[in-house]
């Protein structure tokens, strides 16, 4: 009889250090899930509103480059603020594993290199009047806002292809 009164003193003894355990891996399992359905729910929430930004902001590009003057020389027009912001705070990486992530890129920063021909092109301008500079310029501007509307339209379509994905 006494042999099983210590058996189970011993039960009992390892019953609540079982029961801790127990509970406490499935505590910080359940913790640890519900910050990854967390963190999926952001980043997700994070890629829909860029890529709905950024449809807006070429849009806006293509406005730009629509209402630029042929005769006038601009320093820069084509203002992508949320490009910008988006790719120094790091928020732009939350779509690195889209696959329309490199094009996007690509198609920002040809606007980027398109506002400084333009800016150059404005410097030429300033510095040297002569007729023949200045048909030279108009005519490298004319295609530079012709390849910033192809880019955008690109763009554009690209957001929409991911959006679809």
């Amino acid at each position: 009889m006494r042999e099983i009164v210590l058996a189970a003193t011993a039960t009992s003894n390892t019953a609540p250090f079982i029961e801790l355990f127990l509970s406490s891996f499935l505590g910080l399992g359940t913790a640890l899930l519900v910050e990854a359905i967390w963190d999926r729910h952001k980043d997700k929430e994070i890629k829909n509103q860029l890529t709905k930004n950024f449809e807006v902001e070429l849009t806006h590009v293509i406005d730009i480059a629509n209402g630029l003057s042929c005769e006038k020389v601009y320093i820069s027009p084509f203002s992508i603020p949320i490009w910008h912001g988006a790719t120094t705070c790091g928020s732009i990486l939350s779509l690195d594993s889209e696959s329309i992530f490199f094009e996007l890129l690509d198609v920002f920063s040809s606007i980027d290199e398109a506002n400084q021909i333009e800016t150059r092109c404005f410097e030429l301008m300033v510095g040297n009047g002569n007729l023949q500079m200045r048909n030279t310029v108009f005519a490298v501007l004319k295609e530079n806002r012709k390849n910033v509307i192809e880019r955008a339209t690109r763009g554009i379509s690209l957001i929409q292809r991911g959006r679809n994905e």
